[in-house]
Order: C-alpha cells, then structure tokens, then sequence
C-alpha cells in the first residue's frame, strides 16, 4: 500500500513539471485508454526507477484536468495488471475539482526480483 494518498496539492504540483520524463507521464485518456498502453507505460517506468502515470490530464503545458472514464473499477485493473505483469502497480483514485484523475505509481522493478 501507498504511504499516504495523493492529494489535489500534489496533482496540481506535478503539473508545473517543465517536461515529462520516463518517471512521470500525463495522458488525457477522457473516455478511454487502452490497456496494453497501460502495461507498456507500466513496465517502463518500473524500468527506469518506477515512476507515476496520470490520466485526465493532458499532456501539454498548462496541463489541465480534463478527467477521466477510463478504467473505472480500480480494484480490477489492479488485479489485472498484476496477472499480466507479475508485479503492483497501486492505482489512486483522486476527484480534482476539474475531473477525476487516476494515478498510477509504477514500482522499482529489478531483474532479481520473482514474481
């Protein structure tokens, strides 16, 4: 589990990122987004140190949050991408004033590690 929730502060914090990068990705994804997507993003940014993937925000500065439907029930996307991935990656649901967010917290993945 998490330490402690993601809150609308921090949301708001990491959209003022300058740029992406391999450990942090904004995607719009407002009614959609595909789930080899998901796995693909996932892997690599457990690749490079873990990392955070954001939905229903987009991904050009300012960065507004647009929402999302994507992925509605947390708790089976969890599991799913547990089955195909043999590792957690731990799924936040956050209500921005401006639309639902969903973040995703990729781990540190070691090719010493079972699954």
């Amino acid at each position: 589990m998490l330490p402690k929730p993601t809150t609308i502060e921090q949301i708001d914090a990491w959209r003022t990122a300058k740029s992406e990068s391999e450990n942090l990705e904004f995607k719009e994804a407002k009614a959609q987004f595909s789930f080899d997507s998901l796995l693909s993003y996932c892997v690599a940014m457990a690749n490079e140190r873990g990392g955070i993937l954001l939905l229903g925000i987009a991904d050009r500065l300012p960065r507004p949050v647009v929402g999302t439907n994507a992925f509605r029930n947390v708790v089976k996307t969890t599991e799913d991408i547990f089955n195909r991935l043999h590792f957690r990656v731990d799924i936040e649901e956050v209500q921005h004033p401006n639309g639902r967010v969903l973040v995703f917290h990729s781990p540190v993945w070691s090719k010493t590690q079972t699954s």
